[in-house]
């Protein structure tokens, strides 16, 4: 099977849940779905097992439970990007500083991994 042959089986599975897949999500190394119409906001984001993509977001939540202070700041950033781009949320994923801005920008992260 193929990466894609294998997102779309899963995709009818989260669809049968009640998930709404996002086929179009930027980001072709994980698969996005979101909550079913009328429930609390969810983000499910699928990657293939051994991944690269897999393995960097495993540390890199791995890496914020260790560092509270890092964890503190880069909560503290991405609330202001969301309050910054409120209106806007296309214009997070087109500023490379936006999504992730303690990876881009040679943060506490990148520094120490």
């Amino acid at each position: 099977m193929t990466w894609n042959n294998v997102s779309y089986e899963n995709a009818t599975e989260y669809q049968r849940l009640g998930y709404v897949f996002h086929q179009e999500n930027r980001e072709l190394t994980k698969r996005y779905f979101r909550e079913p119409p009328g429930h609390s906001r969810t983000h499910i984001h699928v990657r293939r097992a051994g991944s690269f993509g897999e393995q960097f977001a495993l540390l890199f939540r791995d890496f914020l439970r260790l560092h509270a202070n890092v964890a503190e700041q880069y909560g503290a950033c991405k609330t202001g990007i969301a309050l910054q781009y409120c209106n806007e949320r296309e214009a997070v994923f087109d500023n490379p500083k936006g999504a992730h801005p303690h990876i881009d920008t040679g943060g506490e992260f990148k520094n120490r991994a």
